[in-house]
């Protein structure tokens, strides 16, 4: 029997009740990034009428008057929600760079203010933030504040559950290593057969933001050295998405005579999962601090061996060798040499589609990522 004599213990239990709705913090849809592209697919509020999604950022620029005027207002807006009585749980989605983690900070600190139970689901990592909270007085004193007295996390994978713990969270702490999600909704335009059909050219993709640590330079020219030494093999490279570097790179692509690199410029919806659905290997030599991107998992989903960097959690989902290849190395060499071998041996490449496709069913599918999470939300709300 549970003693609920004391204050401290009522409000306890009085927060663990089911019928509670679950206030979920993310990004505004029209922002680029994986954390608006997840919550965006898995669209909780249409599957659990308790879910509730509040927008913490802003899709265009503001002033730095702006900014604050709106962070004053959303911090004021969140704690009065809070405050109503209504929410059982808080869901916090921070990214591990400054905008984020500062933004991000304020909210559990408010949350954990009104005794509110919290999960926190980190995203991206940025190893300089990280170095900052073990240095910097002021960062490491936010974070202690803030995101270390947290009992419940969700992690893209045991690194980052192992560097939270070294940054000051608690062995108490129960965490969950989830994934983000791929896009199911477009299994109805796909069969892995077609993967298995060699139709020229073979396409290959780079699909990201246009920026130097996402390495769309480092693509260009693998493609253009694995063309060079497969002068009989019809090949494209498409570069999706914009960015700073897009002008610059579309130049040197000109300047250096490099044929078959087609730019799309920025793809969403419909023209994202078409230039996807064209394509049949996924270059992906990242240099950026991920956690899991989101293009990974929806290439494995539609049937693509992935060629990568191993950052983040993406070693957490390819296997080198088995459904796609990966280095630590940033040469064009090595992507070029991997690109070589799957042009020169279908069976090979058709043998990473297949697993991938049949992995990503079971396990990034955006229906199995949806009731996974429902289910810790779930249980949180039942206090489990």
């Amino acid at each position: 029997m549970i003693d609920l004599q004391t204050p401290e213990k009522r409000k306890i239990v009085d927060s663990i009740r089911p019928d509670r709705k679950m206030l979920i913090l993310l990004p505004d849809f029209r922002v680029i990034g994986g954390v608006a592209n997840y919550y965006r697919v898995l669209d909780l509020p249409q599957h659990d009428p308790r879910a509730e999604y509040m927008v913490v950022n802003s899709a265009s620029p503001e002033s730095a008057v702006a900014l604050l005027s709106r962070m004053i207002r959303n911090y004021w807006l969140f704690d009065r929600k809070l405050r109503s009585g209504e929410y059982g749980l808080v869901v916090i989605n921070p990214s591990l760079n400054p905008r984020s983690y500062y933004r991000d900070a304020v909210f559990c600190w408010l949350a954990l203010r009104r005794d509110q139970r919290v999960l926190v689901f980190f995203r991206g990592w940025a190893a300089a933030m990280e170095g900052n909270i073990r240095r910097r007085f002021w960062d490491r004193f936010i974070f202690r504040r803030s995101f270390a007295r947290v009992r419940h996390f969700v992690v893209l994978g045991q690194m980052f559950k192992d560097r939270l713990l070294a940054m000051g969270c608690s062995n108490q702490s129960r965490f969950w290593i989830e994934t983000t999600v791929a896009d199911s909704s477009y299994l109805n335009r796909f069969a892995i057969s077609d993967r298995l059909k060699d139709s020229a050219p073979l396409r290959v993709l780079f699909i990201s933001r246009v920026v130097p640590s996402k390495g769309p330079g480092i693509a260009i020219a693998a493609f253009d050295l694995a063309q060079r030494q497969l002068p009989d093999v019809p090949m494209e490279l498409i570069v999706a998405g914009d960015g700073p570097a897009s002008d610059e790179l579309k130049a040197f692509v000109r300047a250096s005579r490099i044929e078959h690199v087609i730019f799309t410029g920025a793809v969403h919806d419909d023209d994202k999962m078409d230039v996807i659905l064209r394509s049949q290997i996924l270059l992906f030599p990242t240099m950026h601090d991920e956690g899991l991107p989101n293009v990974v998992l929806e290439a494995m989903l539609y049937g693509m061996p992935v060629l990568a960097r191993l950052t983040g959690a993406i070693g957490d989902v390819i296997e080198d060798g088995v459904n796609g290849f990966l280095t630590e190395r940033t040469d064009p060499e090595i992507f070029a040499e991997w690109l070589v071998k799957l042009a020169r041996e279908p069976s090979s490449r058709h043998a990473m589609a297949i697993a991938n496709h049949h992995k990503a069913l079971r396990r990034y599918a955006s229906t199995e990522v949806r009731q996974r999470l429902l289910r810790i939300l779930d249980g949180m709300l039942n206090g489990i």
